[in-house]
C-alpha cells in the first residue's frame, strides 16, 4: 500500500501541482492581436496550487500548505478572493471532477492512521460552500468520477485475495448510500481463465464509456466498450494497437470521450486523441506533452488540448471534427503554459514565466464564445 501512496503522489507532484501564492493587485483586461479579449490575474509564486474547475468568471482552486488543503474562488469580473474551506491530512486530488448543476464533485484522498481514505466532496457554487458525500477504504485511489441520465457514477478498485485489483462502478446517490452497478458485457473475447479489468471510464446521459483491458495467458489486450442506458454493451473496439505505437499501456490515467473523439493518455502525459470511425480509432492528434484541458461541463461544442511548458493550444470542434490551433497572444515572448482548464465558453490558462528571477504565476480567463 505504500509503495501505491508513493506511486499516486508522484504522480500528482509531476502532473497537477502548480506554483501559487497569494495574488497580486494586477488584475487587468488585455486584448491579443486577433482581438482575443482576456482577464489576467497575477499569483505570486510562493506554495502548491492545483486548479480544480471555473464556473462562471469564477476559478475555484485548492493551495497546499504541509498537509492542510485550502479551497478557495476567486473571480475574474471583481478581483475578490473568498476561502471556502480547508481539508487537514490532505493526501491526494485526482484530475477527475464532475459538474451537475451549480454543484462539482471530486474525490480527495486524507491520511486515517497508517493508511488512506478517500472522501468524496461536493462544491456547491451556490452557497460557496463544500461538504462531505460519503468515504470510503478502497485501495485504488484517484478515482474517476462521471455524470449519466442525473447518476453520479464512481468507478473504484479494491484488492483481492490473489493481490490483484478488482474494479468495479458505484453509483452515489444524494445521501451518501451507494449501491454496485453491473455492466453487461457479451462482446469481450473472453475465454475461460481470462481476466477482465474496467481501467477507466467516461459518460454522457445516453451512454457509458470505458476502457477495459482482457488478460489471456499473460498476454494484454484493450479494448473501448460503449454501453447504454440500461449499461447492456452494445460495441467494442480494441485499442491494443493504438495504445502500445503511443508507448500506453496499463499505465492509462485518464480518458475522456467527446461524441466520436476519444483520449488517452498515461500518467507520464504521453497523450493521443483519436477518431472512433467504422470499428476503428484513428488517432488525430498526439504529443508526449500534450494534456488534456479538463473540462468539468460535457457535451460542449469545443474542447481544448495543450502541450505543456510551450504555447501550443488545440481546439476541437466536435461536431465537424475540425482541430485548430488557437493563435491566442498571451505574452508568448516571456511565458509558457503549465495548466489549462474549460468550460462553459470559457478557457483558464495557467502561465508560468520563463526568466528564473520572476516568481510569478499569470493565469488567463479567455471567454471565447461560439466563434
Amino acid at each position: 500500500m505504500i509503495r501505491m501512496i508513493k506511486k499516486n503522489i508522484i504522480v500528482i507532484l509531476v502532473c497537477f501541482i502548480l506554483g501559487a501564492g497569494c495574488i497580486s493587485c494586477i488584475r487587468d483586461k488585455t486584448e491579443d492581436k486577433d482581438s482575443t479579449k482576456s482577464y489576467l490575474a497575477v499569483f505570486e509564486d510562493s506554495k502548491l496550487r492545483v486548479p480544480l474547475d471555473i464556473y462562471g468568471t469564477k476559478f475555484f482552486y485548492m493551495e497546499i500548505e504541509n498537509a492542510t488543503a485550502n479551497f478557495y474562488l476567486y473571480d475574474f469580473s471583481d478581483g475578490k478572493i473568498e476561502e471556502v474551506e480547508n481539508v487537514q491530512k490532505f493526501a491526494l486530488q485526482g484530475r477527475s471532477n464532475v459538474r451537475i448543476g451549480s454543484a462539482l464533485y471530486f474525490y480527495l484522498s486524507v491520511y486515517e492512521e497508517d493508511d488512506l481514505e478517500n472522501v468524496l466532496y461536493v462544491m456547491d457554487y451556490e452557497k460557496k460552500e463544500m461538504r462531505v458525500v460519503c468515504k470510503n477504504s478502497y485501495a485504488k485511489k484517484l478515482i474517476p468520477l462521471i455524470e449519466m441520465d442525473g447518476k453520479l457514477l464512481a468507478l473504484q478498485g479494491d484488492v483481492l485475495g490473489d493481490g490483484s485489483i478488482n474494479s468495479f462502478i458505484e453509483i452515489v446517490n444524494e445521501d451518501g448510500s451507494v449501491q454496485l452497478l453491473t455492466l453487461q458485457q457479451d462482446k469481450l473475447p473472453l475465454d475461460s481463465g481470462d481476466s477482465r479489468h474496467i481501467i477507466y471510464f467516461d459518460g454522457n446521459d445516453q451512454s457509458l464509456y470505458s476502457v477495459e483491458s482482457v488478460t489471456s495467458d499473460g498476454s494484454v489486450r484493450y479494448y473501448f466498450a460503449v454501453y447504454n442506458q440500461d449499461f447492456i454493451c452494445t460495441e467494442v473496439v480494441e485499442i491494443t494497437d493504438i495504445l502500445r505505437s503511443y508507448g500506453i499501456n496499463n499505465n492509462i490515467g485518464f480518458f475522456y470521450v467527446f461524441g466520436d473523439f476519444f483520449c488517452v493518455a498515461d500518467y507520464s502525459c504521453n497523450t493521443i486523441v483519436c477518431e472512433k470511425k467504422d470499428g476503428k480509432g484513428n488517432v488525430i492528434l498526439s504529443g508526449s506533452n500534450l494534456e488534456y484541458a479538463v473540462n468539468s461541463c460535457r457535451g460542449m461544442d469545443y474542447e481544448f488540448f495543450y502541450v505543456r511548458n510551450t504555447n501550443s493550444i488545440y481546439r476541437l470542434n466536435t461536431k465537424s471534427g475540425e482541430m485548430e490551433m488557437q493563435n491566442y497572444h498571451l505574452e508568448n515572448d516571456i511565458s509558457v503554459i503549465r495548466y489549462a482548464l474549460s468550460g462553459e465558453g470559457n478557457l483558464l490558462v495557467v502561465k508560468r514565466l520563463i526568466a528564473d528571477n520572476l516568481k510569478e504565476e499569470r493565469i488567463y480567463f479567455i471567454p471565447y464564445g461560439t466563434p
